[in-house]
């Protein structure tokens, strides 16, 4: 992607998705609120990361823990993608697989979205935006299924 004078665009802001794995599954959300994003999708769950000072890995550990109720105890960066959000903001993406975690997971934001719990191998047939997708074949892939 190029700007008129032929520079690649830079991303405006960075986000993190992060999938929870517990007993076999993941935790995936239902978007549940009309008229906001991913209405009526089921998506990795994720935010932004907020400051200059956040990193991916800080970001994951203050989202899973405002949005899930855990505490994570060990995390592994799957991969760093540029992805457009439907606000229509270039940004690059931190995508994290929480292996280990504290607390019971838990809908923070009830108004907004539903948990579900899904076997691995099965994820991807609930997905359908592409950077979820994405992120689950390489959760597959570090899981060897």
């Amino acid at each position: 992607m190029s700007s008129e004078h032929g520079e690649k665009l830079k991303p405006q802001e960075d986000g993190v998705i992060f999938v929870i794995l517990q007993n076999g599954g993941v935790i995936l959300e239902r978007r549940l609120k009309p008229n906001s994003g991913y209405y009526g999708y089921t998506i990795i769950p994720g935010g932004k990361v907020e400051d200059f000072d956040e990193d991916g890995e800080c970001a994951v550990v203050r989202e899973a823990l405002e949005e899930k109720g855990i505490v994570v105890l060990h995390s592994v960066h799957l991969d760093s993608f540029l992805d457009m959000s439907l606000s229509g903001n270039f940004r690059r993406m931190h995508a994290y697989l929480i292996d280990e975690f504290e607390g019971e997971i838990v809908n923070k934001e009830p108004e907004k979205c539903e948990n579900i719990w899904v076997p691995v191998e099965q994820a991807d047939n609930c997905l359908e935006l592409a950077s979820s997708k994405y992120v689950i074949g390489l959760v597959k892939e570090k899981l060897g299924k």
